[in-house]
């Protein structure tokens, strides 16, 4: 019997990266919680003008002063929020996040993720992101834009 594909199947596409940040200016872990929460909903946006379907975007946040989790599994119900890090001060912390989706490749997934980690900008720098697809796959960046 031979194995097939799911993802090839289900015409998915994924990607995942982790992200190591530092804050820009005060930022607490509730803060930081709900400025993800509106990246993933932003990326569930870049997939539907996509023509795909989310299945589900996650960002696991680990921080000094505690973790955050992040999920979208649908725009209409928002972002699930929840963790230890609440009213502490963030300074600097890892981030893991995972797009996948129907409906579009995994380079379409890639180009999501990393379009919406620029989004974070504003309120978190992005010090170096390490994917693990390539071989030389821990890659500085200063700025993603």
């Amino acid at each position: 019997m031979e194995e097939e594909d799911s993802k090839e199947l289900a015409n998915a596409g994924s990607y995942g990266a982790r992200a190591h940040f530092e804050a820009k200016g005060r930022l607490t872990g509730d803060d930081l919680g709900k400025i993800v929460g509106a990246n993933l909903l932003e990326m569930a946006r870049d997939v539907s003008a996509r023509g795909g379907m989310v299945g589900h975007l996650k960002a696991f946040v680990r921080l000094p002063e505690g973790f955050l989790k992040v999920n979208v599994v649908d725009q209409e119900l928002g972002a699930d929020i929840s963790g230890t890090a609440g009213a502490s001060l963030v300074n600097s912390g890892t981030m893991n996040v995972m797009v996948v989706a129907i409906g579009i490749d995994d380079c379409q997934a890639k180009e999501v993720l990393e379009s919406g980690l620029k989004g974070l900008d504003g309120r978190v720098r992005i010090l170096k992101l390490e994917d693990g697809h390539d071989e030389g796959a821990e890659h500085k960046m200063i700025s993603l834009g």
